[in-house]
């Protein structure tokens, strides 16, 4: 899932700048909202319906695209993803980043 593959970001990139020698690597994630392609015109159930068009032209995916390349970000939002995903993700990144700190620090709690 898209969730599953947020989080595997993530660790990856966690556990990339826990070692000096892969510091170096650098994982980029791109967070897309519906993008109009010929898949939508394709489906049976969306064809002749307002549906049909949903979602960002692909010129303006791929212009928030470019830009975030340019910009070295780590995460790429895309369109109307921009908006609402930072509400939901600060929380978790700030959660995230301590679980790892307190990993590295060796102050995780271990099973008796």
């Amino acid at each position: 899932t898209k969730a599953a593959l947020h989080a595997l970001m993530w660790s990856l990139r966690a556990q990339l700048r826990a070692h000096e020698g892969s510091r170096h690597v650098k994982v980029v994630e791109v967070v897309p909202p519906a993008v109009q392609t010929e898949l939508h015109e394709l489906q049976d159930d969306l064809r002749g319906t307002e549906f049909a068009n949903m979602g960002i032209t692909i010129t303006e995916f791929m212009h928030d695209c470019w830009a975030g390349l340019e910009a070295g970000d780590e995460e790429i939002l895309v369109g109307p993803v921009k908006a609402n995903f930072g509400a939901v993700e600060d929380v978790r990144r700030v959660c995230f980043n301590n679980f790892v700190a307190a990993s590295a620090a060796g102050k995780l709690p271990t099973p008796k």
